[in-house]
């Protein structure tokens, strides 16, 4: 069935196309292109060798990324162990009480708590230990998964005529090519190696006075560990620049920051957004609806009399970590906006902001640090685009998790307009509305 197809659209690509306007002649083409990407060119036997490999490879990604969404990894520190992080964090976390009445932290291994120490607590030993237990979560089950995902996906791209995965990645992005990649990266490293150098100096150079001021100079061994990195650079920031990211989160209140941010993309996009009451998949999850204000206002009374036909998508805010839930931030589709063909019909797009920044707590409200309030900004960034995408169809819509992959939205052009947008957080007219 699926060559039969494939033999279909290839024979309406090479007819006429005169009947056939710019936008839908480039949906032919690239789903050509992804009947192509999954084996349709291929002989039957190397057809049914694919799928068994694919079906193999999903199976692999999807318990890779369980493990990792499942693992509550934790560490029992102490209060001295932790001397140096933030109140504010530090009284968000749970307690146990030993037999012999030490009171112990529970450090879990996501991402508040892994900023809140890598830049704050004093201990080398506090640090190394959450840096390395964190490097080993979930590898004794997806270390060997890692190995075989490695291996089967080669096998799949040179059964499809590429030389390796990466070729076969690249091959829809703008890049195109390895060695586009590692020109380009070679350049970039090249130009900043000089830098890096002097840069890791000056970390060094604040590890050595500080261990010297700390009694610990037996200790030094001229070495920069990973779990230094983040701690010297607050400390360069609070003693060269006097910036002290735990003083600045105090003027970015969650709350506050996300009104904030959403009253700047409805003025830069010209859009409202509504949020709707109701009870979702997480107590704390909130959806919003999103109007076209300037088209609304465009339309006079007629706007002012039916706002709901300038609706334009949905979004639900998911950010604070939980239980099995993805440990990062992203946005991801759940509905694509796209024209329906029999009826013409627009259906709206809906999506979701996932983030894990840390709760409010009974006497603390959420604060952000300028990092979280940057990296929120940009996620806004995607919301804006799924809902302001209005091609016809879905795969040029920002679709990328809900059509099949990859869409025509190239995935090293996807994170573009939200690394331009993200840039508003440096201006100072921004930052006196978020603090």
């Amino acid at each position: 069935m699926v060559i039969d197809v494939y033999a279909i659209l290839n024979e309406l690509h090479e007819g006429s196309k005169t009947d056939r306007d710019p936008e839908t002649d480039r949906l032919l083409k690239h789903t050509l292109r992804l009947f192509e990407r999954h084996g349709a060119a291929l002989s039957e036997q190397d057809q049914q060798k694919l799928v068994q490999i694919r079906a193999e490879i999903s199976g692999l990604e999807l318990d890779f990324q369980k493990s990792l969404n499942e693992d509550t990894t934790d560490i029992l520190l102490t209060a001295k162990e932790l001397e140096g992080c933030t109140e504010s964090w530090m009284s968000g976390l749970s307690k146990i009480e030993k037999e012999d009445g030490t009171c112990y932290y529970r450090v879990t291994m996501k991402t508040p708590d892994i900023l809140n120490v890598s830049r704050n607590a004093i201990l080398p030993e506090t640090r190394r230990r959450v840096a390395v237990t964190y490097r080993q979560v979930c590898v004794p089950v997806n270390e060997p998964r890692l190995d075989k995902l490695i291996r089967l996906r080669h096998e799949a791209a040179t059964l499809l005529g590429y030389k390796s995965h990466a070729a076969f990645q690249l091959d829809i992005n703008m890049a195109k090519t390895v060695e586009t990649v590692e020109n380009f990266l070679e350049t970039i490293t090249s130009s900043i190696s000089d830098k890096l150098k002097s840069d890791k100096q000056v970390l060094l150079d604040l590890k050595r006075d500080e261990y010297q001021r700390r009694g610990w100079a037996a200790q030094f061994d001229e070495e920069l560990y990973s779990w230094d990195i983040r701690y010297y650079q607050e400390i360069l920031l609070k003693g060269r620049y006097a910036v002290d990211n735990s003083l600045i989160q105090e003027y970015f209140e969650l709350n506050h920051v996300r009104d904030q941010i959403m009253s700047i993309y409805s003025k830069i996009f010209q859009l409202r957004f509504e949020q709707i009451p109701g009870k979702y998949w997480a107590d704390d999850v909130t959806l919003f609806a999103v109007y076209d204000q300037k088209a609304q206002d465009d339309a006079g009374e007629a706007g002012k009399k039916d706002p709901s036909a300038f609706k334009v998508g949905y979004f639900y805010l998911d950010l604070f970590p939980r239980p099995g839930k993805y440990a990062h931030q992203c946005v991801v589709p759940l509905r694509p906006s796209h024209v329906v063909s029999s009826s013409g019909e627009r259906i709206l797009p809906v999506a979701v902001n996932v983030g894990n920044l840390s709760r409010p707590t009974a006497d603390r409200p959420a604060l952000l640090k300028h990092s979280e309030a940057n990296t929120f900004f940009h996620e806004f960034g995607h919301v804006c685009h799924a809902m302001s995408s209005r091609a016809r169809y879905s795969l040029f819509n920002f679709s990328w998790s809900v059509v099949p992959y990859p869409t025509s939205l190239a995935m090293d052009f996807l994170e573009v307009p939200s690394i331009m947008l993200e840039n508003w957080l440096w201006e100072p007219t921004v930052l006196k509305r978020l603090g």
